[in-house]
């Protein structure tokens, strides 16, 4: 795993809308932002122009030392990079099924009843509405600052018309000054050959402790420390299955449903048969889908057209296609039919991501083009990154038992 540390604010991620003057920095560090400074700083040390140039085995000649790694580099896994306090674990998302009630936090994804109820009458608020109930376990807040750059114009000497803008810095400390590190794990599983990944995976090493210095959009200087092992995560779990059931919580953006399927569902029918149908295929029959709780969000604009909209301008010019992405903190209630084949399944995901589905292949693997080339949303980049059965789930278990008894007067 990699622990990141800035040395001056980030600012990561952010794309300026034509609706407003305001950039905003990610908190979170996807992880295909880290694989592509990795790329950018090993092409700018070897001569490579542009940066941008991918890397691939036709060029592996052109890296000495490194050939391994850029072979084998778009198979590299790496995970979005989460702020944690220096020498914390690493931070996991909240499940959406965590709620709030009378000042306390709970969890209902263990609740028998279709609406789950504490004390058997009292609705608990859910992350949406809740006051207190943070997104994640373990997650530090750095600080934010503000900066406002402009135009002048040469005539007037004011600011020039609709050129204001204010970014917003995260910095690398919280506002109580306390030292702050982004951690991401990387994996390497899907490189086949035992000793071409084991030299990958030297080389990844070697390369960010050499070449990786500068992160985020404007270049920001970091230290990149490399270390052996997944990073621990703040919340420990139970074991892979637990009385025949699996509370899969996704921990980044996962493309699932197909939006043409979602598009043809009847007016008011819910995604309970397109998650069960996902669910079933992915797992080749081996998990069941009990129940869920899931939120889910386009992804377009300026990410289309670098990625997709690249492959289709030439013959849909006019075409535009938002990405439709369940969203992480999604969680589902899955009941184990094949408990061997499930195991199986779940170790493999945990380690990888949760791989694209069919359709997906097919949808973005058009022209000929590498996925990753028309779709960022991949395992590669950090998503599809899933917990199962959280601690949290049993420590947190709200079951209603018995109705509560309501004082009424008769007579009304």
């Amino acid at each position: 795993h990699l622990r990141i540390t800035a040395h001056e604010p980030l600012l990561a991620g952010g794309i300026k809308s034509r609706r407003t003057n305001y950039v905003a920095s990610r908190q979170v560090l996807p992880g295909g932002l880290i694989k592509g400074a990795l790329a950018a700083a090993l092409n700018e040390a070897h001569g490579v122009n542009p940066v941008t140039k991918p890397l691939d085995a036709t060029c592996a000649a052109d890296f000495p030392g490194f050939d391994a790694l850029i072979r084998n580099f778009s198979a590299i896994r790496v995970t979005h990079a989460l702020p944690a306090l220096v020498g914390s674990p690493r931070p996991v998302r909240l499940p959406l099924s965590a709620v709030e009630y009378n000042g306390s936090k709970g969890d209902v994804a263990l609740s028998k009843e279709p609406t789950p109820l504490v004390n058997g009458c009292h609705s608990p608020a859910y992350q949406g509405d809740a006051k207190n109930l943070d997104r994640y376990i373990g997650l530090a807040e750095p600080a934010e600052l503000f900066v406002t750059r402009s135009e002048i114009n040469d005539v007037s000497q004011r600011t020039a018309e609709g050129q204001l803008f204010t970014y917003q810095f995260y910095a690398p400390c919280t506002n109580k000054k306390q030292p702050i590190e982004w951690i991401c794990n990387v994996n390497f599983d899907t490189i086949s050959e035992p000793a071409e990944r084991t030299a990958a995976c030297q080389q990844f090493a070697t390369a960010v402790q050499m070449h990786l210095h500068r992160l985020g959009k404007l270049g920001r200087s970091v230290t990149v420390v490399s270390k052996d092992g997944l990073a621990a995560p703040a919340e420990h779990s139970h074991n892979l299955i637990e009385n025949s059931l699996v509370l899969l919580t996704l921990q980044s953006d996962t493309i699932m449903l197909d939006p043409a399927v979602v598009r043809s569902l009847p007016l008011g029918m819910d995604l309970h048969e397109a998650y069960a149908s996902y669910w079933h295929d992915l797992s080749e029959g081996s998990l069941e889908l009990d129940d869920f709780f899931a939120h889910q969000g386009f992804e377009g604009g300026y990410l289309y057209h670098r990625y997709l909209g690249a492959a289709e301008r030439a013959h849909h010019p006019n075409r535009y296609r938002p990405y439709y992405l369940t969203l992480n903190g999604s969680l589902f209630k899955l009941r184990v039919v094949d408990k061997e084949k499930a195991i199986a399944f779940l170790t493999r995901w945990l380690a990888g991501g949760l791989p694209l589905s069919k359709w997906a292949l097919d949808e973005y693997g058009k022209d000929n083009r590498a996925i990753w080339k028309n779709c960022p949303f991949v395992p590669e980049n950090g998503y599809g990154e899933i917990a199962v059965n959280l601690d949290w789930h049993w420590d947190h278990r709200v079951e209603s038992h018995q109705p509560c008894e309501v004082d009424y007067d008769e007579s009304t």
